[in-house]
């Protein structure tokens, strides 16, 4: 299972410092612990650099694109997405869609994939984030729409990554 937070499917974001943030929950506060001594007076990196734990993330990354791989709408959305940066390469495409530019749209195709995912798989992971959260997350996911080419966020998503910069 992804360490992937998929209980705030929307998620809405203005700058930078927002987004790292966000970010950062999303894959359930990918921070690390650094020893401060090693860190010179004049090193320019602000905390979320210092403290951000990418193994945590490419990990989360890794297990996200095993589980979406045979998808055929991630492979359309991964494939649009790499050939931004003129590439073919599917797993690079998948990091483009966790960018600053992608995340807002992308994030609730990632949540109703791995909704749908886990009610076939694994129903009681399920039943307890329903009964852990304050939301009515079934009511949230249902609202995100079955996952197929119909899917509001996965047209909405294909529109932007089709728009010419």
């Amino acid at each position: 299972m992804p360490n992937y937070d998929i209980t705030s499917p929307s998620i809405q974001y203005s700058n930078d410092i927002e987004y790292q943030e966000l970010f950062r929950f999303i894959f359930y506060n990918a921070r690390t612990q650094i020893d401060k001594t090693t860190v010179h007076d004049n090193q320019e990196d602000n905390d979320d650099e210092l403290f951000y734990d990418e193994k945590i993330v490419n990990h989360a990354i890794d297990e996200l694109y095993q589980l979406t791989k045979r998808n055929v709408l991630f492979q359309n959305l991964y494939k649009k997405a790499a050939a931004k940066v003129m590439s073919m390469n599917k797993t690079i495409g998948q990091c483009i869609l966790f960018s600053y530019d992608y995340f807002r749209e992308f994030h609730p195709c990632i949540c109703r994939f791995l909704y749908e995912h886990y009610q076939k798989t694994q129903p009681e992971f399920i039943e307890v984030l329903c009964r852990s959260s304050s939301l009515d997350i079934k009511m949230v996911w249902d609202n995100l729409g079955e996952w197929n080419e119909k899917n509001q966020y996965y047209i909405s998503l294909l529109e932007i990554l089709t728009k010419k910069n």
